[in-house]
């Protein structure tokens, strides 16, 4: 029947994570703002009487704000973002004594 195989061949290495985490709440972020967006838009137009494109146009700004995020507000670049310790949130209470605002 011929030869044998073998069974000690290495399995071929996975590759890195390609997904960014980061990116799914991105992009599930911007689809649920887009639908904000054309709501808005759609209940300005019928309520106000203002031109019907303006839900289309409301969704895509909107859309491109949360997506391109210019001013950094709504995804802190990678750089920034750091775990912490619960205690370190925590605030110290206030003596009513050494307090002037209770006073």
């Amino acid at each position: 029947m011929g030869a044998a195989r073998s069974t000690n061949v290495r399995w071929r290495q996975t590759g890195p994570d390609r997904t960014v985490p980061t990116m799914n709440k991105r992009i599930l972020a911007t689809f649920l703002w887009f639908n904000v967006g054309w709501a808005a838009g759609a209940m300005a137009s019928f309520f106000l009487g203002l031109p019907e494109g303006l839900n289309v146009v409301l969704a895509v700004v909107i859309t491109v704000v949360v997506w391109f995020d210019p001013a950094h507000l709504l995804w802190a670049p990678e750089a920034e973002r750091r775990i912490r310790r619960p205690d370190e949130l925590v605030v110290e209470p206030r003596l009513s004594s050494t307090d002037p605002i209770t006073r």
